[in-house]
């Protein structure tokens, strides 16, 4: 493990005892890494706020050659050590480059560039709180952006957007800014879990977990510029066969979203809400997690006439 400060390497091949890194899906903070670092010393030199770590695991040869793969590019913001000699300094839960978009907030309201690309707008947005980044765009999306206004949340601002045009942001392993298209099931699948006897699972748990199952979606209008609002538009599961069903036993359990980044009702049901879980049926969690995100198929003109939604479920791993 390396740490840098400002672009600057300050500390190379960092003895580590143990640590994790663990990965989320979606946009936002995807990785986040606890280790500890065994050399004592180092307490004084990863002192300084702004130092970054970047980890790295692979294979070292007999040879003395090594290839390592990156793990992320994480902030150092909470260590401990020990009183007690050799006790170690401990790293806790620190998270990768979105974290400062997190934590740079608007000081006062910001407005959007109108008829910039969406995607574009994402990019400013991020860079702006972590500049001299590498950025790389995958997503097919040419929708432009039109007038918004944020008041204080960049990061949520910067979600919202990418989510309107069916991409998510995040960083990767080598702390370079992705935005791609969300993936479909309709999709080739890149990596597969394989648990049968040629496959390299070693263990895995399958979890049943109804407690973020939604059944009804209510959607408002989220802009803040002044115009005229939309009524308040509502899907709801309305197969009578489906065990979540407004009018079974699981009763109406509903999801309430909202964002500035659409101006109609039309517009509105071609977007996918931001990690909507459940999707008719209570989510399951394995080594690959799923998370469900209902693709609206209709348009209705008045709150009191739900729509239809037909799920989309995406595979993501977790």
């Amino acid at each position: 493990m390396d740490a840098y400060y400002d672009g600057e390497l300050i500390a190379e091949d960092i003895p580590v005892d143990s640590g994790t890194v663990r990965i989320n899906s979606g946009t936002g903070v995807r990785r986040n890494l606890d280790v500890r670092i065994s050399d004592d010393r180092l307490w004084d030199v990863l002192d300084v706020t702004g130092v970054e770590l970047r980890p790295y695991r692979g294979v070292r040869y007999p040879s003395g050659q090594t290839e390592l793969v990156p793990l992320g590019v994480f902030g150092l913001d909470s260590q401990s050590i020990s009183v007690a000699p050799g006790g170690g300094i401990q790293v806790r839960s620190a998270p990768d480059r979105w974290a400062r978009v997190q934590r740079h907030r608007f000081e006062l309201p910001a407005s959007s560039v109108i008829g910039a690309p969406t995607v574009n707008e994402v990019v400013r947005l991020v860079t702006e709180a972590v500049p001299g980044i590498d950025v790389v765009n995958l997503s097919t999306s040419t929708a432009t952006v039109e007038a918004l206004v944020w008041d204080r949340d960049r990061d949520k601002a910067a979600i919202d957007m990418a989510t309107s045009v069916g991409a998510e942001a995040y960083f990767d392993n080598e702390g370079r800014l992705i935005i791609r298209d969300v993936p479909l099931l309709t999709q080739t699948p890149v990596w597969t879990v394989d648990a049968s006897p040629s496959g390299v699972l070693l263990d895995g748990e399958r979890i049943r977990d109804r407690s973020r199952t939604y059944n009804v979606v209510v959607v408002r209008d989220g802009r803040t510029d002044g115009s005229t609002p939309f009524d308040p538009q509502i899907a709801e599961d309305n197969d009578p066969t489906s065990h979540t069903y407004v009018g079974g036993p699981f009763g109406r359990v509903p999801y309430y979203w909202s964002s500035p980044t659409v101006t109609s009702e039309r517009r509105r049901w071609r977007r996918r809400p931001p990690s909507l879980p459940g999707c008719g049926r209570s989510p399951r969690r394995s080594t690959s997690r799923r998370s469900c995100t209902p693709v609206w198929t209709g348009v209705t003109s008045s709150p009191f006439s739900p729509l239809t939604a037909a799920p989309s479920c995406i595979w993501s791993t977790r």
